[in-house]
Parts: structure tokens; sequence; C-alpha cells
């Protein structure tokens, strides 16, 4: 074995320094640690490595919901090159909703909404040419099917036509009481879908519960500040609210151009245009003006003239000096042309005639010059309608507050603090994100504005820029706040904040003080009045991080109690689910608002407007004031009318106590041709009374809400096109884990990372402890699994990308994806400020995992923006299983999963047994981890008594017992390690004595293993 391992490590040293070199410099050294040379996975994971041939059913399979989107569940684009992208990464099972198609021939796209359409016969074209790309294993279709049974039948007939034989239409063996393996599978394409039972005949229909939402489309609302203008939004019935977004023209990618403004206003958009004339023209002070703002030769400005009405005035720098020209305008038929001089083409907007000017030179007898920056006017925005000179920040909340209204903003100048240190005005910027209002300052460093890292020339810039791209999360800015606004909406102005509780001593919190939602890892009994207890996975909310051991949150109906912050985990707003509270969230960041049905009138059809049908309905947010609401089609208003009733008659019966447990249901249709398809994964109901599927070749769908043979997919309303957190599900032994592959958020991240293993062929064998009857996923101990200890070093990274205008400050975070018990652990470094090119931490933390099998590590590498939101710069997750020890590089990749170019972090792993059949070690084992929630628990006692009355006798006796028992467990720690090292330690300190000690055959294959990973 040494022999061998010197041989490598020759071999190795000549790859990089040539033949004939025996030694490697410091430079190469460090080049090959960072390298893919030495990555951390494991090369043979990287291929199909696990056994293939166990029924179906045994795997977890890499899977996409609504396959053929490309963004969200409204409006989006619907792509046959989804498909392609999603094959090509290894997903092998695919969702097609298929509808009516014009011409006979059904098309793909998301039900009554405006995503585009795509046709069947090319998506199917798509799955035949790319299904076996990556993977030879099968793939399945999960068709939703809304179409006629003369339309099935064309499905039917092109499933057979495209995909010849590779459709799988026979059981392999009739009389199997089990599903065929992947093996045996290989090549085939099955097609998931209802199949009319023994004795019923083509087109009998069937029942079948609805999904989450009773009903879902668009419906018009009036703008509450323009009178008269009805806006498209999105609607959603749930069992006792009404939801709906932001108007639907506004849900757009922020990468669109905005091209709706016409040409001949474009110049009141841009910095460079001062608008009217105050006085007579004042050379001087257009002098001082580009004296003291201009950026060199061609700064400029333009002005309307005070002379010629219609006309303007160029101002620039050049040489030392102020230059003007005077643009002329005439009408020619119905439109006004602009121009320099009578011998020069007319353009067809101020705008174009800068613009121009800017790409050519503007020529005269004495020189020529292009114009270059444009000057922006100095204090411009004192006549905005969203900003306020005098008004204090409890003011602002205030009128926040009274206008309901999401995207709803003011600036302030912080009057409370006037300058700063250096002299120059602080602003802040407060808005409404939906029930909530923030704030977040604007400082002036010389004639610069900044928000965050981003860089204006004015506060009219900063205010143009996020009326197009997000301010927060998804959240542009959309209504200025001021007194005229609250008297035409007939407000009332709030005297103080709706959550007076938030307020502080501070005005303006740091970022990491912004409120956050957590999850509960552990449950937590309070031991004081003002303390919260909850139960594990419970959601606190509005919490408030006082100090690295102690936060304060809401939970239920206690409000800012303490908790220590080490038995909860950070989740994004879009990830809670709670009783109707949760739901507006799950609308994502482009919910606007809702009404509440549980004491609401029944809806009321009002006269017809011109063009549409309207009802009203009271508004939950304004004092009850009803609302109208309306449709295009007669037809719809009245299904909507008729939904909303019915769902207001249901809360009645339950607050009454006659809760009624009928289920919205609806006829389907299915044609003989079509059922004769369907061979295994048929769909079967899962109920609570009768549980999931009864035979072998059935499966469940659930939504994410309620959870062998199940698909599980996002609940109705992330129409955003968010994902839930997979590893629950997982967990608990579903299938097929369905998530929006365009998102690239963390839990599709989580998912990549999965199934890179065993050769990304789309298939992963769940451990044997899951397949077991008993098996409990919350249990801390599992039969026949033994746990392992991971102790990692977090060293340094290399070439990380750059975020906005800036340079990144990052930390990285580690997080256990694994058993519910594994999933608490996690560990943070601290933030290296500055320098994304070669960050540096070592820090290191130790981990005992329970269920090491089904455990990945995430290594995110991230950076606190101006709100104190974590961003992810980039990310990898890697099975535990999968991890190669000693000093590693792992290649890092963005949201997407495609690697950062040269991005790459330096870790340093052992993993070893945490106990063995050795009863001492047993012993061992467990005392370390009392002792580990013993040394939790006095911390959090020790953070508590510090800013509290607890007296310093009381304190030191404390902070004594801490110091003994993270003595005994760090040595506990190192006689633990000391034992493992005996056992199997990767690199012996002495490699002839390890070469002649004599080793079990169990020591002998662990050795290696460990040797073939090097």
């Amino acid at each position: 074995g040494v022999e061998r391992n010197n041989l490598a490590a020759m071999q190795l040293i000549h790859s990089i320094a040539g033949q004939g070199v025996n030694n490697l410099t410091g430079w190469q050294l460090l080049n090959y640690l960072y390298s893919k040379a030495n990555d951390i996975w494991k090369e043979d994971h990287l291929s199909v490595y696990q056994d293939m041939t166990k029924p179906l059913s045994h795997y977890w399979i890499f899977s996409s919901h609504n396959t053929y989107l490309t963004g969200d569940q409204l409006q989006s684009e619907s792509s046959v090159e989804a498909y392609i992208r999603c094959l090509r990464a290894g997903v092998r099972c695919v969702e097609l909703d298929c509808w009516d198609g014009p011409d006979g021939n059904p098309i793909i796209y998301h039900g009554r909404t405006l995503t585009s359409r795509i046709k069947f016969q090319d998506v199917i074209r798509a799955i035949q040419d790319n299904a076996f790309a990556v993977s030879p294993y099968p793939v399945i279709l999960s068709i939703e099917n809304h179409c006629s049974l003369s339309q099935q039948d064309v499905m039917a007939r092109s499933f057979e036509e495209v995909f010849g034989g590779n459709l799988l239409k026979e059981p392999l063996r009739v009389d199997d009481d089990l599903l065929p393996s992947p093996e045996q599978m290989r090549y085939k394409i099955i097609i998931k879908h209802k199949k009319l039972n023994d004795g019923e005949v083509d087109g009998v229909g069937f029942t079948k519960s609805s999904k989450d939402d009773i009903k879902t489309g668009y419906l018009l609302k009036e703008n509450v500040i323009e009178e008269g203008q009805w806006e498209k939004h999105f609607f959603t019935l749930t069992d006792s609210k009404l939801l709906y977004t932001s108007p639907v023209d506004e849900i757009q990618d922020e990468d669109e151009e905005d091209d709706s403004i016409p040409p001949e206003e474009m110049h009141l958009y841009e910095k460079w245009f001062h608008g009217k004339a105050i006085a007579k023209s004042d050379r001087q002070a257009d002098h001082k003006l580009l004296e003291d703002y201009c950026r060199g030769d061609g700064s400029f400005f333009v002005r309307e003239s005070y002379t010629f009405a219609g006309d303007f005035s160029l101002i620039f720098w050049r040489q030392g000096k102020s230059e003007r020209c005077h643009i002329k305008s005439r009408l020619e038929g119905e439109s006004r042309k602009y121009f320099l001089t009578e011998k020069t083409s007319p353009f067809e907007s101020l705008y174009s005639l800068i613009q121009y000017y800017r790409l050519h030179h503007l020529k005269t007898k004495a020189f020529q010059i292009k114009l270059t920056e444009g000057i922006p006017r100095p204090n411009m925005h004192e006549n905005e309608g969203w900003y306020h000179e005098t008004i204090s920040r409890d003011e602002a909340e205030a009128m926040l507050h009274s206008v309901p209204l999401h995207g709803s903003f003011l600036i302030r100048k912080r009057v409370e603090y006037g300058l700063d240190d250096n002299g120059g005005s602080l602003y802040a910027i407060s808005f409404r994100y939906q029930n909530k209002v923030k704030h977040c300052r604007i400082t002036l460093e010389g004639r610069m504005y900044y928000l965050g890292s981003n860089q204006f020339d004015s506060l009219n810039e900063l205010v143009d820029y996020y009326k197009k791209f997000s301010l927060y999360k998804k959240m542009k800015l959309r209504h200025p706040v001021n007194q005229q606004l609250i008297a035409k909406l007939h407000l009332k102005q709030a005297t103080t904040t709706n959550d007076p509780i938030y307020q502080s001593q501070e005005l303006y919190c740091e970022p990491t003080k912004i409120t956050v939602t957590v999850k509960a890892i552990d449950d937590y009994k309070a031991r004081r009045p003002d303390e919260l207890t909850f139960r594990c996975n419970a959601i606190i909310t509005h919490v408030n991080k006082v100090d690295e051991d102690w936060w304060r949150g809401d939970f239920g109906d206690q409000i800012q109690g303490w908790f220590p912050s080490g038995i909860v985990t950070e989740i994004n707003d879009i990830d809670v689910v709670a009783d109707g509270s949760g739901l507006g969230l799950m609308l994502g960041d482009i919910f606007e608002g809702q009404f509440d049905l549980r004491n609401n009138k029944i809806p009321e059809i009002s006269s017809s407007k011109p063009g549409f049908f309207a009802f009203s309905i009271s508004s939950y947010i304004n004092d009850n004031k009803v609302v109208e609401l309306a449709s295009e089609d007669q037809n719809e208003m009245l299904s909507w009318v008729e939904n909303i009733k019915n769902a207001i008659d249901r809360l009645r019966q339950s607050q009454k106590g006659m809760h009624s447990g009928s289920k919205v249901e609806k006829k389907v249709r299915i044609s003989q041709h079509l059922s004769d398809l369907v061979v295994y994964c048929r769909p079967a109901r899962f109920t609570l009374e009768y549980g999931g599927p009864s035979n072998y070749y059935e499966m469940a769908s659930l939504s994410e809400t309620k959870a062998d043979r199940c698909r599980i997919y996002p609940k109705g309303q992330r129409i955003d096109s968010s994902n839930y957190d997979p590893q629950p599900f997982w967990c608990s032994g579903s299938q097929i884990v369905a998530l929006n592959f365009q998102t690239p958020d963390r839990n599709m991240q989580i998912c990549h990372g999965k199934f890179t293993q065993n050769g990304r062929c789309g298939y992963i064998l769940k451990p044997a402890a899951m397949l077991k009857e008993n098996f409990d996923p919350h249990s801390t101990h599992f039969a026949d699994v033994e746990p392992l200890t991971v102790r990692i070093a977090i060293i340094g990274a290399r070439f990380l990308p750059k975020t906005g205008r800036g340079y990144p400050s990052p930390f990285v975070e580690v997080e256990c994806l694994g058993c519910f018990k594994d999933t608490a652990n996690k560990f943070r470094t601290k933030r290296v400020d500055e320098n994304g090119f070669n960050p540096r931490w070592n820090e290191k933390f130790e981990w005992d995992i329970i269920f090491p099998e089904m455990a990945m590590l995430r290594f995110s590498i991230g950076e606190d923006d101006m709100f104190g939101d974590s961003n992810c710069l980039c990310t990898a997750t890697i099975p535990l299983m999968s991890m190669k020890t000693g000093f590693r590089s792992i290649t890092l990749k963005n949201g997407h999963n495609y690697e950062v170019e040269n991005a790459s972090l330096l870790v340093y792993v052992n993993i070893f047994e945490a106990k063995s059949a050795n009863t001492s070690e047993e012993d061992v084992y467990s005392d370390i981890q009392d002792l580990k929630i013993k040394s939790r628990n006095l911390s959090n006692i020790i953070a508590r008594g510090s800013s509290t009355s607890l007296d310093t006798k009381s304190l030191a006796t404390f902070r004594e017992e801490l110091k003994i028992t993270e003595e005994r467990l760090s040595n506990l720690c190192d006689k633990r390690i000391q034992k493992a090292r005996l056992r199997h330690d990767p690199v012996p300190t002495k490699p002839a004595t390890l070469g002649s000690r004599s080793l079990s055959s169990s020591s002998k294959s662990k050795l290696q293993r460990f040797n073939s990973d090097k």
C-alpha cells in the first residue's frame, strides 16, 4: 500500500512539474490543491455505481414540474428547449399539460393563463431525440390531460408513431407483483396517466379532487389612484381568502427593454434634461453648474429655451468654458421635428438628436466635439411628489400604513440626523412590501447618491431605476406617497404604526437587524416568562437578531419572545405555509393583496361596465370598503361569483360546527386508445382514511402541503415558480419530487447536487433502512445504520464572481441536508471584506451525522445585501458518501448548476465512525452528544444573563461550568479521533508501522477504498 501511494505521488508530481522533477514549488502545490484534479467528488460516484436491478419504487427519480415553462406560471414563455435542457441534465420525469389545439392537434401550455403555447408534436419529438442522451434509464411522461376524446386519440397515435419501440405498452412480466427495475426498462418511455378500470368503456367519466385552490384566473380591478383605469390581476381563491398579484403587465422580466415610452417623451426621463428655465438665461449660472459637475469636455445638459417657446438650449463644456447651441423645432404635419440648423436633417425627437451627437461630432467653424456625459439637475428631486423634506421616520411609516398598496414609497431627508460626518445630507427611502414597511439609507458622497453599493447621479435617477428593476426581492417602486394621494383615496392617516412593537430606540436598523423568518429544528420550552415555547418545525416570524446567541420573534399569540438562535434555521418568506397568514406569501414577491372571506358578504353583481362585467366584494385592507372586480366574459364573472359564494357558505357552516368535507370535483373523460398505453405509474387517490396506492403499478400525486410511490409537486399558489424544500419529502420516502427547473433557487441547487451522483443517470437507490416497514424519518436512531463524524476546515477560495458594481465580501455557509435531526447542523464563517479573489477563513467545525447515506453537505458562498438578506454568489451540494477526505477542492456553481469559471473552495475533510460495536466507544459517543447539548445550553444562559439582571456571582459559576464542559468535550472528541485512527486512519503518521500491521478484512477494504480516492 505504501509503495503504491509513493508511486501515485511521483506520477502526480511528474504530471504537474514534468518528468525528472521530484518536488513541487509552493505555487504548483497550491494550484493543484485548488484544481479539478483534486476535486472532492469520488470519481466512481460520477458514473453509475449503484445496483440498478431493484424495483423502480426503490429509487428517487429526478423530476421536473411544468417542464415547458421558462419563467413564472402566469405569462412566461413555454419552450421546447426547456424539455431538452431538463433531459440533458438527467431528468427522468417530465410533465406535459395538454389542451385542445385549434387545428385538431393538442397544444401544451399552462391552462387559463397568459403563458405561450407550443405544439404537442414538437415536444414529443424533442423528448424522443433527447430522452437518452445522458442516461439509458426510463423516462416517465406525467400527463395532465385537458383534451377532448378526439384529441386524446391524436395524442395516443403520436406517442406510438414518434416513440416507436421505446414506448412501453405492455407489462414486462404479467405475473409480477413488483415494478420492473430501471435496468429492465432501459431506453423505455413510460406514460403516467389515468387508466380506465376493467369494464369501463371509451369516454366513461370519473371524478377527481381539485388541487389546492378552488379557482384561479384573471380579473380586472380598478386602479385606486387612477380612477377609471382597470388593470388585470391574477387571482387565487382558497378556502378562506381571495388573493391577487400585482398587475400582470408589471410582472415582467427585468432584462426586457421597457419600450413603452413614446419617442417624443423619452428626453423627460433623462438626467441631462433640466426642464423649464426659471429666469432669463444666466450664462454665469450655466457655467457654474458645468464647472461643478462636469466630467471633461463634452459634458452637457439641455433645458427649455426661455426666449423661444417650444425650443431648447444645449449647454456643454469645452476647454474650460461653457458653450451653448440653440435647438430649434417646427411642426411638420402632426409631429414636431428638431434640428440645430436649417441645413441639417431634422430629428423625430429631442432624445434622438442628443443621441446622434453623442455618437457623431457636432461641427462648427471653430471646433468639433461629441457630447459625452449628461449633467443632472441639482436638487431636481425637490419638486417630485415622492420627496419629503421634513417628515420623520414615524410620520413616513404612518403615511405608508395608511396607503394599503404594495410598492408604495417615499424618499425623505433624515431630519433626525441632518448631516453625516462628512457634511453630506443623508436620505432614506421608505417603502411598503406586502404588509410591511421597510427603510433603507441613501447616502450622499460628494455629488453621488448611494443605495447599498449602487451609485446614482440623482435621486430621480435612483427612483427611475427602481421603477424598472427590483428594489427588494421582486418588488419595484410603484406608487409615490404624499398627503395629496391620501386625501384623494379618502384615507385616514394613521397616527402611529400598526406594529408599534417593532419600533426600537434605533431609528434605522443595520442590515443584520432586518427581521427574518425562521424554522425550529428542535423543541424548546420556555424557562422564563419572556421566552417562547414551540415544537420542532414551528415557524417563527418577525425575528430580530438581538445578539449571536439569543433572538426575539413572534410565534402564535406570543409576541417578541426570546429564544436561543442555535435551534432555528432561517427560511425565505416564500417557504412559510401557515394557516392563512402564509397564503399570501405563497404567491411570492408578486403578491399584492387579499380579500378575507371569513366575515365577508356574499358578492353582488354590479351594473355592467363598458366592455366587461363586474361584481362587488368587501375589501379586507381598507375598512371593508366595497371593491369592484370584473371580467371580460360574463360566464367567467358568474363562475367567480358562484365559487366565492360557495366558499363563504362553507366558512359559515364551519363556524357553526357544520363542517363540510366536500371537495371540489370535476368530470374527466378518457380515450380508450390513450388508456391502453398506460402500464405502470397509474395515478391513484391519496386519502387520510385509506392511505396511498394499494397496487404496485399505482402512484399518488400530492401537493407539497400533503406528503415509496408518490409524486410531489409545487403548491398551486407558487405562481412565481418558486420551489419548496425537497429534502423533507425525500426523507419521508417520496419517490418523485418535482421542482420548477427554471428557477435557480436554493432548493433547485440542492436537487442538482443530489442527482449529480450515480453518473447523473436520474435514479438514486434509496438506503436499505428506508425500505423497512418501521422506518421513521424523525428518529434519532436507525437500525443497521452507523453514525459518522465529519470534521471540516474551511480554508479559502479563489476567483469568486463579482456582484453588482462592487467587490464581494464573502462568507461560507455549510449546512447538512439529511434526516430531520441531521438537518439541524449549520455552520457559517466570518465575513472577509471586499476580497473575492483569494479570501481566507481557516475555520473548522465538527458534526455527528446520524444517517450518513441520506446526508448531503451544501457549501454556499454568499454576501449580505443592504437589507441584511444573504445573497448566494456560488454554491456546491455534495452527498456525504460521495466526498473524498483530505485537502480537497470544491468546484463552485451558479444557481443554474453551471460551473463558475475558475471558482473553487479549498477545504480539509475528515470522516470517521462516530462509534463502533465496542461498548466503551458507544459510551464515548453518547457522552459527546450529552456534553454538546449541555455546552449549548450553558452558552445560552450566559448570553442571556449578560443582558439581564443575572448577578455576577451566578454568571461566574456558569462560565466556570462551561469551561469544564468544553474541556471534557474536547478531550472526548480527541479520544474518539485517536481510536478512529487506530482502526482506519487514511493518513497514518508512520507508514511503515501501518504497512506491517495486521489488518482485518473490513479495515483492508476501507483502506483500499480510501487509496482509490486519491
